[in-house]
């Protein structure tokens, strides 16, 4: 993931997110947003390291 990021376009990226949050099996971009939050972090993305 690290390398993708640091050389890869961003417009790419905010397709993807684009894509998964506006999936109509979440019922709506704030449950989509929410499920992403969930998924990143299940990841290990978007915690404070300790």
């Amino acid at each position: 993931m690290r390398v993708a990021l640091a050389n890869s376009c961003n417009s790419y990226f905010m397709h993807v997110y684009r894509l998964s949050v506006d999936n109509k099996k979440w019922g709506g971009t704030k449950n989509g947003q929410a499920k992403w939050v969930e998924y990143l972090n299940a990841m290990g993305l978007g915690r404070r390291i300790e």
